[in-house]
């Protein structure tokens, strides 16, 4: 089925597009749900929010795919198996997770989804519509039809629900928008309960929890949001970074969310929800999250200033918006306030995509008969001199540790012993041991690079650490002076030749 639907958004890119491009540049924002094995993309102009489903409440309405109803600050909102309905089966009669709250025509109606898999910004012109045919079916003619077209977005199909149409399928289901039935001048529930009606000036958010805080994004500044997953303890482990994951094939670093804002308990937890951001169009950031609670749309006016004592400490929070019923107030954070430091900022370039090394090498490169071919990161330090190392065999960089006790056995560079992890860790001055400089202090090393071998721990102090990069090729030379291992990193002008450390076989030879 998905070739056919890919052949379908194929011809559409062909026949839409026109001999100047695209019909317009108008993009379409999209939240991502998943409902059974329907992948579907809302408009965000019709999702009001998305509340957790605890309590499904019966209600008694001839409905063949009506699940129940959820209370929704007071007020039953009726929920609908879409997925049943839109693929013409029975309903499966299960509870869902969550609820997709869908507004139209001021009316709302609510969705069953397992899951939400966050926000896409589309063009316009890459959704293939749906066809209509010639002679519709009386189904078709009674009831209008439910799906606008389908997308194809990295490597999966979405399926673009027209939530009018919905609304107008369950127009005896839908409830009143909250203020409707009031009178002239009165607030409605949706002020009081800092919405907004619609056409005011409004924000969607998407509202997740970390170490008891309340936190919030703007829907259109996420790139996506991850099920809950475990993050990679490696090289960017340290500091703010609690590690990354692989997502559609790209490694992204992701942040301790609470070091981040200074809001809640601190945690370690690497089995977190994640809400992707972009930093640029080719750069992306991860923010480690307890769980994604919901959506909700935010008047501008009823956004409170951070107070200006945390908003010096911080400068990734926008506002506070006012508690609403039982939740508690929500932090607004500043998506430019997150990715403007420098420090997210060098964290973002080491998400950006592998390139695959290009067959034919450049004049100046080695001959073929002794290049390997690859493709694998490789840490970029300073320690007398710039080198790479294979990335996967660093467990933690740390900064230098303040209590050093100082050991004069062990050869060049030892420097004493640290604790690590309640560990006793030996500290070696790698620009030393490799006979790059005079014996120095613990203390005035830049990073710490610590390795694990047969149970001992070694941490090589170095200057500084520059990054993380994707070899094209690696040299192994066994004689004079091509002895050694170099590597290719980087590509076109910015790429680079350094020489390559094996720390695995450098902590293999220190001493016990």
């Amino acid at each position: 089925m998905e070739a056919c639907i890919s052949d379908r958004i194929a011809e559409a890119s062909v026949t839409e597009a026109g001999p100047n491009g695209p019909p317009g540049a108008a993009a379409v924002s999209l939240g991502v749900a998943r409902c059974g094995d329907l992948h579907l993309g809302i408009p965000i102009e019709h999702l009001a929010e998305v509340a957790r489903i605890d309590d499904l409440r019966p209600i008694a309405q001839p409905s063949d795919h009506l699940l129940g109803a959820i209370d929704l600050r007071g007020r039953l909102v009726p929920v609908i198996d879409v997925s049943g309905l839109a693929m013409g089966r029975a309903s499966s009669g299960a509870t869902p997770p969550f609820a997709a709250i869908l507004r139209a025509e001021r009316r709302l109606i609510a969705i069953g989804v397992d899951e939400i898999d966050g926000m896409v910004n589309v063009a316009a012109g890459a959704i293939a519509r749906a066809a209509r045919g010639a002679s519709p079916s009386e189904d078709a003619r009674t009831a209008p039809a439910l799906i606008q077209g389908d997308l194809l977005h990295e490597g999966r199909v979405l399926t673009i629900l027209d939530a009018v149409a919905l609304l107008n399928r369950t127009a005896t289901l839908s409830v009143p928008e909250p203020g409707d039935a009031r009178g002239p001048g009165a607030p409605s529930d949706a002020e009081t309960a800092g919405l907004a009606p619609p056409g005011a000036d409004q924000d969607r958010l998407l509202i997740f929890s970390c170490g008891g805080a309340e936190l919030a994004l703007r829907a259109t500044e996420i790139q996506g949001t991850v099920p809950r997953t475990v993050i990679e303890e490696n090289a960017l482990t340290s500091g703010i970074c609690l590690g990354s994951i692989d997502h559609h094939r790209q490694r992204i670093p992701v942040l301790r969310t609470q070091m981040l804002t200074g809001l809640g308990e601190p945690s370690d937890n690497r089995h977190a929800e994640i809400v992707l951001l972009r930093v640029d169009d080719r750069q992306r950031i991860g923010l480690a999250v307890d769980r994604i609670e919901r959506m909700m749309t935010m008047a501008s006016s009823s956004l409170h200033p951070v107070p200006a004592m945390i908003a010096q400490q911080s400068a990734s929070l926008e506002g506070i918006l006012p508690a609403q019923g039982t939740h508690r107030q929500v932090f607004l954070l500043s998506l430019k306030g997150i990715t403007g430091t420098k420090t997210i900022k060098e964290l973002g370039k080491l998400s950006v995509r592998d390139v695959t090394a290009p067959k034919t090498p450049p004049n100046g490169q080695p001959g073929k008969a002794d290049v390997i071919r690859e493709s694998i990161r490789y840490l970029v330090f300073q320690a007398g001199t710039q080198l790479a190392a294979p990335a996967a065999q660093v467990l933690r960089i740390i900064e230098p540790p303040e209590v050093v006790t100082p050991c004069e056995e062990g050869g060049p560079g030892m420097v004493g012993i640290f604790q690590f992890d309640n560990r006793p860790a030996l500290f070696v001055d790698l620009a030393r041991r490799l006979g790059l400089h005079q014996q120095r202090t613990a203390a005035a090393a830049g990073r710490v690079l610590v390795v694990s071998h047969a149970g001992q721990l070694i941490g090589f102090g170095v200057d500084s650490v520059d990054g993380i990069e994707t070899s094209a090729w690696r040299r192994i030379g066994t004689s004079g002076r091509d002895k050694g291992t170099i590597v290719q990193l980087g590509r076109s002008s910015a790429r680079r030749i350094l020489p390559v450390l094996d720390l695995t076989r450098l902590a293999a030879a220190q001493p016990a």
